[in-house]
């Protein structure tokens, strides 16, 4: 890139995480092709799928339900759901830092980790509402702390 008179290079900042050997990844990013939290060896049958609704959306009973109903639809072509989880904001007039945890995130539980697998590589940088959808496993223990 040129800056006047004198030529600025630039690169993409990478980490290593000080492991000889390691794959470098971006840093703000996961390691290359893989969702944050789907990395290989990783697959579990439960998903979280972050960015994909507002805790403003949440405060209204029928945008919600509508939003859970439309989100049930689409991952079950993935595979067989046992359970679709969306926290709920405490109510009209709470502050966010009242909230449950995961307000704002969607839960998936297939049956079988294929159904996850094809969920997280479908929704995975997908748009929903004008934001870019994140898709990643988590433990079962880490979706059952939602119910």
């Amino acid at each position: 890139m040129r800056l006047g008179d004198k030529v600025l290079g630039v690169k993409r900042a990478t980490a290593d995480y000080g492991m000889p050997g390691a794959a470098k990844t971006e840093i703000g990013g996961s390691a290359p092709g893989f969702a944050p939290g789907s990395l290989p060896g990783t697959e579990t049958e439960c998903v979280r799928l972050t960015n994909m609704v507002t805790r403003e959306e949440l405060t209204d009973p029928v945008e919600a339900r509508e939003i859970l109903e439309d989100t049930q639809e689409e991952c079950a072509g993935f595979g067989k759901l046992t359970r679709v989880l969306m926290p709920l904001p405490k109510g009209e007039g709470s502050s966010w830092l009242e909230d449950p945890a995961g307000v704002g995130e969607v839960f998936l539980l297939f049956e079988e980790i294929e159904g996850a697998r094809r969920a997280v590589k479908s929704l995975n940088g997908r748009k929903f509402a004008d934001r870019v959808v994140a898709a990643g496993f988590i433990t079962r223990s880490e979706f059952d702390e939602y119910l």
